[in-house]
This record gives structure tokens, C-alpha cells and sequence, in this order.
């Protein structure tokens, strides 16, 4: 048997990307949770918990598998026994997670778009539906090691582990990849339910943007100036799409690399292969806070006045029609 390392030309360049997502992603993840939280206590809105708690998820991403794929592509292919299994049971933890928040994300749009004035139950009962989220990525971390006989875990690591690779310890000893077959399952469902999602939000969107055009031609035809409609539908329809398509585009490679391993024998090929894929999903801790935040405008707004420092002093107060207004001034911090 030929021990395959990876080059050196593929482990900086790993490594680069892989400090970079680590950085910029838990920067601005952290920096999205301390905002959005503020702006939910200051408006107090509901409906911002998954957006949250996808922050949360994506933030124990980068301390977690962004180290322990350094770690992995750093060191040596050829790993412990536990090193493997941890590694595993922290990616499917992290991406069942994050799978199933971004379901509950598109659900909860579509009962906004769909039934903007009645509340439904996955805004009222997200607390809930959050811990079940936690609930099953834990047994999703746990489920590589379900069935594992541990003599056999104990001889494996002291015969075999400075010669075989994660990919062959736990072809050898666990064939039936139960949390990859979770991970597939889950993946699948937040991609078919978001595609549903996206097409019946697409269509009421639609109707109303034509119902609206309709009332702006017949006012003008009647001489009435009616005032600017903000067209926040098709705003909200170019976000969901965008949201779709970086869900399949940055995890669907990872999808194929995983269904590919658990038919294949591993080589170096689809070591580096797998690596690859992993990189580019990970590059969704970076487009989560782009999409979820930074393209609304009371985030941005939120962030500027965060970033500068401004503080708010009350100058002086009026009455009017027996209620007092106060009047107050924005001054940048130094």
C-alpha cells in the first residue's frame, strides 16, 4: 500500500481558505447576532429567531469543523480511529443543524408571504422548534458511533491507524454510514421543501406585483397620483431565490462527494475531492450574514450607527396636542 499525502501546494492553499472563512466568518456571524438581538429587544419582533439561530450554527462551524479539517489537512490523511469519528459526527451535527434552521427559515417565509396578517404556529413556537432542531444534529453528531464495538475500536487504533486513512477506518468498521444517510435525508428535504417554498411564494408574488401595477395604470387614467408603492414583494422573491440557489450551489457539491463515498473505496482522489467540497460549503458562514443581514436596510442602517459609535442625547422637549415629544441628536463618537 503507497501512503498518499497530500502536497504542499494543496495544504497552504487549504490552509489559507480555510483561516480566511474561520476569520471573516465568525466576525461577521458574531457581529449579526449581537445586532439582530439588539434590534429584536428595541422593536421587539418575533420571527427573527431562526435567522439567529442559523448565526449560532454558523459560528460553531467555524470553531469547530474549520479547525478540525486544519487539523486533518495539516497533519497527516492518516488519522486515529476517534480523531475520524469526531471529525465526522461534527460535520454531521453542524450540517444537519443548518439544514433543518434553513428549513424552518423558508417555512417561516412562506406563512408571512402567504398569510402575512394570521400568526402561525412556527413564529409563535419557534423557541420549540429550535430546540428540536438541537435535538436531532445531537443525535446526528452520535450517530456514527451507534453500533460501534469498541474491542474492535481499541485494536483498529492500535494496529492500523498510522497507515489507513478516516474514509477506510470507518468503511471497515461502520458500512452502513447512518449519518451520512441522515445528512442525505436532511439535505433532500430543506432542497425539496425550499424549492416548493420558492414556487408557490414566486406565483402569489407575481399576482400581487400585477394586482398592484393595475391599481397604479387605473389611477392614472382617472388623473389620481397615487403614492409609491415600495415593491418589498419582489424584493422579498429576489431573496428567497437567492437563498435557494446558495444553499444548492455551496452544499450540493458536498451532497455527491458523500453519496460518491459511501459507494467508492477511499483514495486520495476523493480525499482532496472531499476536502474541496467541504471548503466551498463552508464558504456559506461568509453568504449567510450577506443575505440573512446585510442586504436589509435596518441592518445596514443598525451596523453603520454600531460601527460609528453614535450616541444619543436628549437636547430638549415639547408639548403638542397634550403629548410630549422629546427631541434628540445623533452625535459620532470620537
Amino acid at each position: 500500500m503507497v501512503e498518499e499525502e497530500f502536497g504542499a501546494v494543496f495544504v497552504i492553499l487549504v490552509t489559507i481558505i480555510l483561516v480566511l472563512e474561520m476569520v471573516i466568518g465568525l466576525i461577521a456571524n458574531l457581529a449579526v447576532f449581537i445586532i439582530s438581538r439588539d434590534n429584536n429587544k428595541k422593536h421587539l419582533t418575533r420571527g427573527n429567531s431562526f435567522n439567529l439561530n442559523l448565526h449560532v450554527v454558523d459560528s460553531i462551524i467555524c470553531v469547530t469543523i474549520a479547525p478540525l479539517t486544519l487539523a486533518y489537512v495539516v497533519s497527516t490523511r492518516f488519522q486515529t480511529p476517534l480523531f475520524c469519528y469526531v471529525f465526522e459526527g461534527s460535520v454531521s451535527f453542524t450540517s444537519t443543524a443548518s439544514s433543518l434552521t434553513l428549513f424552518f427559515i423558508c417555512l417561516d417565509r412562506y406563512y408571512a408571504v402567504m398569510a402575512p396578517t394570521e400568526p402561525h404556529i412556527i413564529s409563535t413556537r419557534s423557541r420549540v422548534f429550535i430546540f428540536l432542531i438541537w435535538i436531532f444534529a445531537t443525535i446526528s453528531f452520535c450517530s456514527p458511533f451507534f453500533g460501534l464495538k469498541l474491542e474492535m475500536f481499541n485494536s483498529f487504533n492500535q494496529a492500523n491507524s498510522s497507515s489507513v486513512t478516516c474514509g477506510e477506518i470507518i468503511w471497515r468498521m461502520e458500512p452502513h454510514y447512518i449519518y451520512e444517510v441522515i445528512y442525505v435525508v436532511t439535505f433532500l428535504m430543506t432542497a425539496f421543501a425550499m424549492l416548493m417554498f420558492y414556487l408557490s411564494m414566486s406565483r402569489v408574488t407575481r399576482r400581487r406585483v400585477a394586482i398592484k401595477d393595475a391599481l397604479v395604470k387605473a389611477s392614472l387614467s382617472f388623473g389620481v397620483k397615487m403614492p409609491p408603492l415600495r415593491d418589498t414583494e419582489r424584493k422579498t422573491l429576489k431573496l428567497s431565490s437567492a437563498i435557494v440557489l446558495a444553499f444548492w450551489i455551496f452544499w450540493g457539491p458536498h451532497l455527491i462527494v458523500s453519496i460518491v463515498g459511501m459507494i467508492v473505496w477511499d483514495s486520495l482522489a476523493l480525499d482532496i475531492a472531499r476536502i474541496l467540497c467541504l471548503l466551498f460549503a463552508l464558504m456559506t458562514t461568509i453568504i449567510h450574514p450577506l443575505l440573512y443581514a446585510f442586504m436589509r436596510q435596518r441592518f445596514r442602517q443598525s451596523f453603520r450607527r454600531r460601527w460609528m459609535h453614535r450616541e444619543t442625547a436628549t437636547v430638549g422637549c415639547a408639548t403638542y396636542d397634550g403629548k410630549i415629544a422629546t427631541i434628540e441628536v445623533q452625535a459620532p463618537g470620537l
